[in-house]
Order: structure tokens, then C-alpha cells, then sequence
């Protein structure tokens, strides 16, 4: 599939690279002007289509009319009926270059926060992962797990287990770049991506705040004993087969960081 040159210097102010567009949560994909064939669009579109019951192609073809209507400025939204999933929000943009084409955007289902942390919840990370993964640019992977919560939670009840939670998950946030995710995996389990090429002795600090922030006392639940993290890798450069097996390889490697620890 061919990829769109970027708009040069000087383009309109929407005029962005496609490597803006690549690894977008939201569905994303550009189009010849006469919005006849799809010229290339990233994973999220496509995932986004699959739930439409649509390719690519028929999802532009859904949009013929909007799009022969669609004014020569600017950026606007319409809603359109899909039957497989009702009335829906559609982007769209012409885009002055060489050549001129046409940028379509589906909003990624918006998806309801964790309700203990208030992070990405597991299925919004699976996605991520999964964006990340086909999208080609490098990332890493930890798979962090709390150890010492189980007791919180066996001596001072679920209340309180749900803060210490929210407090750690608060800090691991805050020790964490805007653009990389965290969120959490299941129980005491959390996992985070971190956008980018990263460095083992980079990684290595990242690893360090981590534990840093799970090791300090825990202001909401006086009397807590205290935690601390196992945390395992994985590289998206070292050739993984699924984004599964990246996940299995940090988890492993968390186990063994915990026998160590033991």
C-alpha cells in the first residue's frame, strides 16, 4: 500500500506528515480528491472498519456523497448512519499538495477509564499494544506487578486496597512521559508503553522511578505495610511475532525479577 508523501513547508495548517496519522488511536486514512480509492490508512481504521462490517474501500464509498459535497476549506464533521453500528461522527478534510488528496478520520470508541486507577483499562491497552505493534515505530514494553498489595488488602479490606491503587497508580503517571501509557492490566497488575526507541540504561531509570514510586509510604492508607514492584521488558526492535509475545516475554521476565527479589 503505498504511503502518502508528507505536505512540503509552507502547507495548510491541517496539512500534517502521515507519520502524524500512523499511530493514531483514531481511525485515520487518505484518499484520492474524487474519493474514489483509498490511498493508504492506518491500523486503527482498519480495526475501526472491521467493527463497521466494511473495507476500506466500501467505508469510503459509504462517504461519497459527504465527500461530494465537501467543501474545497477546512475541516468539518458529519454524522452518518452505519448499520452496523448507528449514527457515527466522520472527519473529513481536503488537503492541498501534490498530489491533493482527501483525509477521513473515525474517532476511536471512547472507552470508559479504569474504575479503581482511573487509567486506560485492559482493553484499551490490548489496542494500544496492537497499534503500536503494526505501526512500525519502536516502543518497549513493562509489565509491572505490586508486591506487598495482597496484604493491604487481606488486613485493611478492599477499601483500601482500591486506594493504595489509585495513590500508586497516581505516581506511576506522574513518572511517566505525556506521551507513553499506563495502565492497568488486571489486580495488582499494570502494564506500560513507552513511545519510542528507548535505550537499555534509558529504560533502566524509567524502571528505577517506577519502583521509587511504589516503595514510598502510602499517604492514603496510614498504617499500610510497604510495596514494592517487580517489573519485567520487552523490546518491540527484538522481533516478536505478536504483540502477545511481547507481553508474555515482560511478564516472564517479572517473574523472575520477583523469585530474585524473594
Amino acid at each position: 500500500m503505498p504511503t502518502p508523501r508528507p505536505e512540503p513547508d509552507g502547507g495548510t495548517p491541517h496539512s500534517l506528515p502521515w507519520e502524524a496519522w500512523r499511530h493514531a488511536s483514531d481511525g485515520v486514512a487518505i484518499a484520492t480528491p474524487d474519493g474514489r480509492s483509498v490511498l493508504a490508512h492506518n491500523p486503527a481504521f482498519e480495526r475501526l472498519c472491521q467493527h463497521l462490517n466494511l473495507t476500506p474501500q466500501q467505508c469510503l464509498d459509504a462517504l461519497a456523497a459527504e465527500l461530494a459535497t465537501l467543501s474545497p476549506k477546512g475541516f468539518c464533521w458529519r454524522e452518518l448512519h452505519f448499520p452496523a453500528a448507528g449514527l457515527l461522527r466522520v472527519g473529513l478534510m481536503r488537503q492541498h499538495g501534490e498530489p491533493p488528496t482527501v483525509l477521513l478520520m473515525l474517532p476511536a470508541p471512547a472507552h470508559d477509564p479504569d474504575i479503581v486507577t482511573g487509567l486506560a483499562d485492559r482493553r484499551r491497552l490490548e489496542e494500544e499494544l496492537e497499534a503500536r505493534f503494526h505501526g512500525g515505530r519502536p516502543f518497549a514494553l513493562l509489565f509491572v506487578d505490586l508486591d506487598g498489595f495482597k496484604l493491604v488488602n487481606d488486613e485493611l479490606g478492599h477499601v483500601a486496597g482500591d486506594l493504595a491503587l489509585r495513590e500508586i497508580a497516581q505516581r506511576m503517571r506522574e513518572s511517566l512521559r505525556e506521551r507513553d501509557i499506563v495502565g492497568r492490566y488486571g489486580g495488582d497488575e499494570f502494564v506500560v508503553l513507552l513511545d519510542g526507541a528507548v535505550q537499555p540504561e534509558d529504560l533502566e531509570l524509567i524502571v528505577q522511578r517506577i519502583e521509587d514510586a511504589a516503595a514510598q509510604p502510602l499517604e492514603s492508607v496510614p498504617g499500610a505495610g510497604p510495596l514494592s514492584a517487580s517489573i519485567g521488558w520487552a523490546f518491540s526492535a527484538d522481533g516478536y511475532q505478536r504483540p502477545a509475545d511481547m507481553l508474555d516475554t515482560a511478564d516472564r521476565r517479572m517473574y523472575a525479577n520477583k523469585r530474585q527479589e524473594c
